[in-house]
């Protein structure tokens, strides 16, 4: 890698790490105060109502991919005007899917909340209500796109950090509103909560504009929307997968289960959201140099990219993870003051589906780089797709909630299998072979020494703080070991040794000053 490139990627990574660790703490500790001014039964009411929403808001990450895409070839080749076609073939695009959206919602989706939804007759209005804010925040958040990746296809990852962590305290600020109101607090929440994707729509437009100057709306330059929408097209087909393994699972649990048991659901959501949300600080700054590296052939580079983020991101997953799942129960009494056993179990299973979904992301960038949406995704996305079904018809012949997580769990190790085939066959300049012998087999065995490792220590503590600060200090010191012995090549620990000295001897010219 070079070094300015790997300068760049260090420096984004950095922000958004640091971005990513106070949205976490804040967005946690804005669930437990939320969690407390609704109550279990309105919370999960929330969930599935403003869930309705939350599948077509998925849906919209195609179109925020596809974006970024467009953007990040055009920067590569050095075309100001093709930036200014792919911002308003987006503009006008994502206004077509709002209006289809807004057009499916008041029909479908509000006959849907009404009829087979299971919410208390009392707290119907409030439901209505809601889903009427969450729509509207939907639109906020559609038309964002076009705003957004720009600022993440310039790799300008500060401003982007900034933005998200106002949005972050915004709704802290939202928690503790609704933690005092005298009126109808879900209704509060929803109105607010829409609110501050209103304000984060406006602050992307007043930051486009004074800062991105080649990047401007014509209407005769809106001539990729097609290439847009066919690319959206085969990619929104995987997104719908991924919104079937969540909110479409979280109706169904509705259905059988009730709010309650959503409640729940909802909160291991919360865990595999943090998890994501640190794999993806990492990639976020990667991906605008894969598809890069890409359009400039510098496939020397994208394979070393491609090999350090994935291993990257799962050792460092790896050491939250371990000591995350053996103290569930005692980080959830922390968090939530609960120890309900549904709720552990969720969230134990959610870990492990999402460790083994972060090693999906890498691939998928270089698929959508190289464009071979349509011939990966109908590929890839079918075991996930019949998580649905599957889903249904054991709840329907009497299994438990928990359920689900295995079968999603199960769903997403075939779906890695069929990416690594797709990624063997339509990118033949990198060798899958290399991936399994020097990342997967090497990772199987630094997850199970371990985690066999974590369990014994953990098993002769005594509940408590202590035993959580040992376990997490323990986990870094065993995993950062064995991942240095097992799970990198010696060309790759050369390079940690160099990331480490320097940075040990920036510390020490600081303490010298």
């Amino acid at each position: 890698m070079t070094s300015s490139n790997s300068k760049r990627i260090a420096k984004n990574t950095s922000l958004l790490y640091a971005r990513m660790a106070i949205v976490m703490v804040v967005n946690l500790y804005t669930v437990r105060l939320v969690l407390i001014a609704l109550g279990a039964v309105d919370y999960g009411v929330y969930d599935v109502v403003a869930g309705i929403v939350i599948m077509f808001q998925n849906l919209s990450s195609v179109m925020s991919a596809s974006t970024q895409r467009y953007y990040a070839n055009a920067l590569g080749e050095k075309n100001t005007n093709n930036l200014k076609k792919v911002f308003s073939s987006s503009v006008n695009v994502n206004l077509i899917f709002s209006f289809a959206v807004l057009i499916i919602g008041e029909t479908i989706g509000l006959w849907f909340l009404n009829t087979y939804l299971d919410i208390p007759e009392a707290r119907l209005f409030a439901a209505n209500l809601v889903y009427q804010f969450s729509i509207v925040s939907f639109i906020a958040t559609i038309m964002q796109i076009p705003y957004s990746s720009a600022v993440i296809a310039y790799e300008d990852m500060g401003l982007f950090a900034i933005i998200s962590l106002s949005a972050c305290f915004l709704k802290l600020v939202t928690a503790y509103l609704i933690s005092i109101a005298q009126i109808d607090r879900l209704i509060l929440y929803g109105l607010l909560l829409m609110s501050i994707s209103i304000f984060e729509l406006f602050i992307y437009m007043i930051i486009l504009r004074a800062r991105y100057c080649d990047i401007k709306y014509e209407r005769k330059s809106a001539t990729l929307w097609r290439e847009l929408l066919s690319f959206s097209g085969w990619t929104l087909f995987g997104t719908a997968a991924s919104v079937g393994t969540n909110q479409v699972c979280t109706f169904l649990v509705n259905i059988f289960f009730g709010p309650v048991v959503n409640a729940a659901r909802a909160v291991a959501f919360q865990i595999h959201n943090a998890i994501n949300s640190f794999s993806s600080s990492f990639l976020t700054a990667v991906r605008p140099p894969i598809i890069k590296s890409y359009a400039e052939n510098n496939f020397e580079y994208l394979n070393n990219l491609f090999n350090y983020s994935t291993k990257f991101v799962f050792y460092t997953l790896l050491m939250i993870v371990i000591p995350l799942f053996l103290e569930m129960d005692y980080v959830l009494n922390l968090w939530l003051n609960t120890t309900d056993a549904q709720t552990v179990l969720f969230c134990r299973l959610m870990l492990i589906y999402s460790m083994i979904l972060a090693l999906n992301n890498p691939i998928t960038f270089i698929m959508h780089a190289g464009g071979f949406v349509k011939q990966y995704h109908v590929k890839v996305e079918i075991p996930t797709l019949a998580i649905m079904p599957i889903t249904y018809l054991l709840y329907k012949t009497g299994f438990s909630a928990y359920t689900t997580y295995i079968t999603m769990i199960v769903a997403v190790i075939v779906s890695h299998v069929i990416r690594l085939v797709c990624l063997h066959r339509y990118y033949p300049q990198y060798d899958v072979k290399d991936y399994v012998k020097s990342f997967l087999s090497k990772a199987i065995i630094v997850s199970i020494t371990s985690g066999l490792l974590l369990f014994f220590i953990h098993s002769y503590l005594s509940v408590g703080v202590l035993r959580l600060l040992i376990t997490c200090i323990t986990s870094l010191i065993i995993i950062g070991l064995l991942t240095y012995l097992v799970g990198l090549n010696k060309e790759e620990r050369k390079i940690l040794i160099a990331i480490i000295e320097k940075f040990c001897g920036r510390l020490l010219k600081k303490a010298g000053k």
